[in-house]
């Protein structure tokens, strides 16, 4: 896992830090369809990659819900990103679109999701 701090440069007294995170992939990954857990969570597994689509890119989290304190990294507008499968039952984070997430894979022993909406992420290829 590789991560990149880069200071955002603003008018503001303290810029604000965006880390773009790298995970590795959970080895060995499940064939597809099956499931596995990940902390709570249960995962099923479909190795494909997506598109970030969000014109402010994607959060990654440290769990499929929305908390203050979750947030590990973000995800540009237009990256390809390589998840390892889906959680069916993660948090709400916009009202109305799903409480389904992509599990990207583990840094460091912490698990990596980025929410699913349609309007943030949408799937490019499968394996």
């Amino acid at each position: 896992m590789t991560a990149t701090p880069t200071a955002a440069a603003s008018g503001t007294p303290a810029a604000i830090s965006t880390v773009t995170v790298t995970p590795t992939a959970v080895a060995p990954l499940p064939s597809n369809g099956t499931s596995f857990r990940v902390g709570q969570w249960t995962v099923i597994a479909g190795r494909t990659t997506v598109r970030i689509t969000s014109l402010t890119g994607a959060y990654v989290r440290s769990s499929p819900v929305v908390r203050s304190d979750n947030r590990v990294g973000s995800v540009p507008v237009g990256a390809i990103v390589t998840v390892e499968g889906r959680v069916q039952d993660g948090g709400e984070a916009e009202p109305g679109k799903g409480t389904t997430w992509y599990f990207v894979g583990m840094v460091g022993g912490a698990p990596q999701f980025i929410y699913a909406a349609p309007d943030v992420a949408i799937p490019v290829s499968g394996r």
